[in-house]
């Protein structure tokens, strides 16, 4: 046997790394005469047998062959009759369609003769095909052979000149369905090939083409059909017994003498693989190591075990520590390592193996000086064999050497501090935001939390760990929770199969007391790794809206329901009524000179009333009745559910109502001040759904009327009367409502002088009702100030006066006019009044430089603080102020130092009676004084005669309005007007056309 030598180069690993590799001991190679003896003998009892069993195998086939011909002979001759039968069918068709009328279909007479043909219980109906008969006419039945099957054709006869014939394939399947008959035959196949066997003749022929095929060939209605039997092998009874107990014994004397050779054999053939394996493993192992050690992108090296030295350092050390091959292996891994880091180094982290052979070791964060002074940042792993090394082993092995792998981290090092300061950033960020900020893995654990975070879900001091923990912590309820976190995992379904938003879900968050809770709203995005989270605070919106929904259906100084409140419970009662048949009631309160105690002695003593009176309505009106605040001084009590008739409703509102009256009328302690206070009430009584709510309620408050005027101290009842009263309002709301939609209203100015020089109007309301007929401004004024129709009125001649200014402005005869527009209190105490103002202003384009609107005292002294407010918002716009029947109100000095206002206006009621009520001459001089002083410009109204004027020029007084300088009238007669001048002798008479203050 030749010796072992490796396949792979040895040279392309340094021999200086190699340790010498030596066969064992026992590796020897066996004796040659040996196997030699042993193939001889074999030789020679193989070629006796052979002999033996040539002879033997000879006799045997003959016999063999013979037993098959006659086999071969069987089948073809059932072939043959097979064959015969098909011919005999077609030929037996031919002659039935010949004796018959040619029929038009072939298919009835060819099914009738294949069930009387004996071929029907063993095979298939073959085919039949009608084609034209190309030779002559004839008697004889063709046949031939084709790859798929017998063909067979037989003339029928003459059709429309041609003849005519058919065809019939048999398949090969169905002609030699009983050749396998016998149970020699192991397949019979078709010879297509010409040359394989000659043409057959009558009788049959026989040829075999080796030992397990034997062809024949047959004659089918003139067709050759050639065949291939395929037998089986030599059956095992055609051996004799001496043959096969001279053969078995000759077997067994060379099988034993081969085995021994084999065993022997065997054990060379182990120790050799044994050898030749342990030198393959140890050279590739090397060859492993080796490149594993010059890895380019692994640091690692050698160190001698006992000195430390670095040997054999991959070139990825080398550029890592900026060391040459040569300076490394003259140094030490000590002598690179910083001095801080070395006790760490001596007593390195043991890791756990199932490998005994081997210690492995590992040091993190050590720093290794570089080349250039600085240090680089490593973990240190280190393999050692756990074997001592022999004492007297005098040359390098492997085991006196360690494995020093050495991971570079100081490059992660720097990537974990950028991505630490950007998270710091991040977060820095996230904690300034206004809205609650989280961050989850995808396990659902927290990883970052702000602070809006923490306080909107009340965590405190709490550490917790998931979202889970997070909806304990936060919804005390289990059903609540188990409800909103169910809608939150369908939330987080839908946007994983969607788009990744995440719906926002309000929530209620109670904590652990009712005090912390909050309501919130939940939104977010899924990541692919994460989900980010918000909380935004929706506590205050909530506390909005409730008090939104407060102060639309609750008073604000007396908590008690307001009129819409009140009118819903109407409604409400008079479902319950007609379904129950109860009887309800419904009561009005009038508190006479509340109005004027808050003008008198202020909101907080008002405010101290109501809310005493409110107490005392509490204690007179069954808990379970709705007592509502409809006005400034009115009241109103619902009696629902009253068990009865409508007399036993109306007894039990005279109770009520009686009571309230007594309990009202008692003195009010105020400080150290009694008050009394004029209560009356007015009653209607009501049943099912037959009346609106808002009519009852102005039946009752049409009761209250009447009880004030007859000042009658009990319970008022509504009747007919005031009904037709009400309706009669109510008509007339009506029609102002459609005088407004129809256009029926106009302007109309009268003049304003300043020492004989119209300087302006003031703008004054008329209703055209028809072509000539006007409606009094004291009938539909009050109307329209009760049913809130002055507020779409006031601002419509607000924007038609603005309009008008605007005109003016584009003549110069005009455009120094003012005009002065009255603000009823309604639209004064609107929010949007500023708005509205600046907004009429800006759509006409009018300067605000002529625009006065005229005020009464009443309305700014309600609320000073918010009307200064205002009109400051407006002066500031150049919008100037009228204070309007200025000396019949209760202006002070100090009010009237900080209203800005920009004119006074002399009631008329004191110019009226200048000349016959020296008290009336005295005030209006006071008056005229008195504006003077404050800077404001002073306007007498009503001025009928020329001797009121030559007394307001005496006062100073120059700035004048009235029937005798010029009448209300159109703005067209006005403009003609302007170009005559007014004097003081110019004639005047009042009208009955009144203006409208």
């Amino acid at each position: 046997m030749p010796p072992y030598s490796p396949t792979y180069p040895v040279h392309s690993v340094p021999d200086s790394i190699l340790p010498p590799l030596s066969p064992p001991a026992s590796a020897t190679l066996p004796q040659r005469g040996f196997w030699l003896a042993i193939g001889g003998v074999v030789a020679l009892l193989v070629l006796a047998a052979g002999f033996f069993l040539h002879a033997q195998w000879t006799a045997r086939q003959q016999a063999w062959h013979a037993e098959l011909e006659r086999h071969a002979s069987a089948a073809l001759a059932d072939v043959n009759q097979r064959g015969n039968a098909y011919a005999l069918f077609l030929a037996n068709l031919r002659t039935s369609y010949a004796l018959q009328a040619p029929p038009q279909d072939l298919r009835p007479l060819a099914d009738a003769l294949w069930r009387a043909s004996p071929l029907s219980a063993s095979a298939p109906q073959p085919t039949l095909e009608l084609v034209e008969w190309p030779a002559s006419p004839g008697d004889r039945i063709l046949a031939q052979s084709r790859p798929e099957g017998l063909e067979y054709l037989a003339q029928l006869g003459a059709a429309n000149g041609a003849a005519v014939g058919v065809r019939m394939l048999v398949p090969w399947s169905d002609l030699l369905r009983g050749t396998w008959s016998s149970a020699l035959i192991d397949d019979v196949n078709v010879i297509t090939d010409g040359d394989a066997l000659p043409a057959a003749a009558a009788h049959l022929s026989l040829q075999w083409l080796d030992s397990h095929t034997l062809a024949s060939s047959v004659q089918i209605a003139d067709a050759p059909v050639r065949l291939a039997f395929s037998f089986a092998t030599i059956p095992a009874q055609f051996w004799t017994s001496d043959t096969a107990a001279g053969l078995l014994l000759g077997s067994a004397g060379l099988a034993l003498l081969i085995g021994l050779a084999a065993l022997r054999r065997q054990k060379e053939r182990l120790l050799v693989h044994h050898v030749q394996r342990s030198h393959d493993y140890a050279y590739k192992g090397w060859l492993r190591y080796f490149a594993f050690i010059h890895h380019p992108l692994l640091s690692a090296a050698e160190l001698d075990a006992h000195t430390g030295r670095i040997i054999n350092p991959s070139p990825r050390l080398t550029q890592l520590l900026g060391y040459s091959r040569e300076t490394m292996t003259r140094l030490t891994l000590d002598a690179l390592v910083h001095p801080s880091d070395l006790p760490r180094l001596r007593e390195p982290e043991t890791l756990a193996s199932q490998a005994r052979e081997y210690d492995y070791e590992r040091v993190a964060d050590v720093r290794l000086a570089h080349n250039l002074g600085h240090y680089v940042w490593v973990d240190v792993l280190k393999i050692r064999y756990a074997i001592t090394p022999h004492a007297e082993a005098d040359r390098p092995t492997l085991i006196s050497r360690e494995m020093v792998i050495l991971l570079d981290q100081d490059r992660a090092r720097k990537l974990q501090a950028q991505l630490q300061q950007r998270i710091q950033k991040s977060q820095q960020v996230f904690e300034q935001l206004p809205v609650g900020l989280c961050i989850l893995d995808n396990q659902m654990r927290f990883t970052f939390m702000n602070d809006c975070f923490r306080q909107y879900s009340n965590l405190g001091d709490a550490a917790l760990q998931t979202l889970d923990d997070w909806w304990h912590h936060v919804i005390a309820s289990n059903s609540y929770r188990q409800k909103m976190a169910e809608r939150w995992h369908q939330t987080v379904s839908g946007a994983i199969a969607r788009d990744g938003i995440l719906r926002p879900l309000e929530l209620a968050l109670h904590g652990k007391s009712p005090a912390n809770q909050r309501f919130v709203e939940l939104a977010g995005t899924v990541m692919e790794d994460q989900m980010v989270l918000t909380l935004v605070d929706l506590t205050p919106h909530k506390h909005a809206e409730e008090e939104i929904r407060r102060l639309a259906f609750y008073d604000a100084t007396t908590q008690l329901p307001n009129r819409r409140l009140l009118l819903d419970r109407v409604q409400q009662a008079q479902v319950t009524s007609q379904q129950r048949h109860w009887q309800n009631a419904l009561l009005t309160v009038g508190l006479a000179k509340l109005r004027n105690l808050r003008d008198e002695r202020g909101a907080a003593t008002a405010s101290t009333v109501l809310l005493q009176t409110v107490e005392r309505l509490r204690a007179v009106v069954p808990a379970d009745q709705t007592i509502a605040r409809t006005d400034t001084e009115e009241f109103a009590i619902l009696l629902s559910g009253i068990d009865g008739d409508e007399d036993e409703a109306a007894r039990v509102s005279q109770d009520i109502g009686s009571a309230v009256i007594a309990a009202l009328r008692a003195p009010f302690q105020i400080d150290t001040h009694t008050l009394y206070l004029d209560v009356h009430t007015g009653v209607t009584t009501f049943t099912g759904r037959e009346i609106d709510a808002s009519e009852l309620l102005r039946r009752a408050e049409t009761a209250l009327q009447q009880a004030r005027q007859t000042q009658q101290q009990k319970p008022h009842f509504f009747d007919a009367e005031m009904q037709a009263s009400a309706s009669a309002e109510s008509q007339l709301e009506e029609n102002i409502r459609t005088a407004i939609a129809q256009g029926q209203f106009v302007l109309y100015l009268q003049p304003q002088v300043h020492d004989h020089t119209v300087v302006g109007a003031e703008v004054l309301l008329r209703w055209r009702h028809g072509d000539d007929t006007f409606v009094s401004p004291d009938r539909f004024i009050s109307t329209a100030e009760q049913s809130n129709l002055i507020l779409p009125l006031g601002n419509w001649v607000l924007m038609q006066a603005c309009r008008q200014l605007a005109a003016w402005a584009r003549h110069p005869h005009t455009q120094h006019l003012t005009l002065s527009v009255n603000v009823s209190p309604k639209q004064f105490k609107q929010e949007s009044f500023v708005a509205n103002v600046l907004h009429a202003l800006a759509a006409t384009g009018a300067s605000p430089h002529r625009l006065i609107l005229e005020l009464t005292e009443g309305v700014l002294l309600e609320d000073i603080d918010q009307a200064i407010e205002r009109m400051a918002r407006l002066s500031a716009m150049g919008v100037g102020f009228s204070l309007d029947d200025f000396g019949t109100g209760y202006s002070s000095l100090s009010y009237l130092q900080r209203l800005p206002l920009s004119e006074v206006k002399i009631d008329r009621s004191f110019v009226r009676d200048l000349n016959t009520k020296p008290g009336d001459a005295n005030i209006v001089r006071t008056i005229v004084s008195l504006g003077h002083s404050l800077g404001l410009r002073v306007v007498a109204e009503g001025i009928e005669t020329p001797e009121q004027i030559d007394y307001l020029k005496s006062c100073g007084c120059l700035y004048w309005q009235g029937f005798f300088i010029g009448k209300p009238q159109p703005v067209e007669q006005f403009e003609a007007m302007l170009r005559a001048p007014v004097s003081a002798e110019r004639p005047g008479a009042p009208s009955d056309d009144s203006p409208v203050e």
